[in-house]
């Protein structure tokens, strides 16, 4: 019986030996010394959600803070929270900013200057093939010259379909074609 335990604490002490040298072996691996390329400038590091039933409720919460702050530390890379991001455009690239803000849930903020406006209006923005705003609108939209009542969609759409988050429109009171007084 003697022999069996001596046999036993010789195995495990064995196997505690191989352990300590497997993980000091595994020092020869290391992080430090890579590279990261010149145009990088940005990283995005998400949660890191740990699903086992028994587990510390804030081992998520740390681990994902624990490597945020070892990139803060050891990188130049600025965080970016993608889950908090927004879009900015003026005249043609505010209609850009709302068509990505109605299209994309995360984009939390959209914000459209001298663009944001109606496509028609009773009072100013009527469809004309004028000359002067072709390049704004498709071959499409002007087949509605006459008829804007006709035209089944129109700015306010897009702002419906933002509207659960924020929305910043700034339109001229000069900016006839926009309808400021709609």
């Amino acid at each position: 019986m003697k022999t069996r335990k001596a046999l036993s604490f010789l195995c495990a002490a064995l196997s505690l030996c191989a352990a300590a040298c497997i993980v000091k072996a595994c020092g020869i691996y290391s992080f430090s010394g890579t590279s990261i390329q010149a145009d990088v400038k940005t990283i995005t590091i998400n949660y890191a959600e740990y699903k086992a039933l028994k587990v510390n409720p804030s081992l998520s919460n740390d681990l994902t803070e624990a490597l945020k702050e070892k990139y803060r530390k050891l990188t130049k890379l600025e965080q970016v929270d993608m889950d908090a991001i927004g879009t900015a455009g003026h005249s043609r690239l505010a209609r850009v900013s709302l068509w990505a803000g109605a299209c994309d849930e995360r984009i939390d903020l959209v914000t459209a200057s001298c663009g944001g406006g109606l496509v028609r209006s009773p009072l100013f923005a009527k469809i004309d093939t004028d000359g002067t705003s072709g390049h704004w609108f498709t071959d499409d939209y002007f087949a509605y010259e006459g008829r804007d009542e006709e035209l089944p969609v129109d700015i306010h759409m897009l702002y419906a379909l933002i509207a659960d988050r924020n929305l910043y429109i700034s339109i001229g009171q000069q900016d006839l074609a926009s309808d400021p007084k709609a």
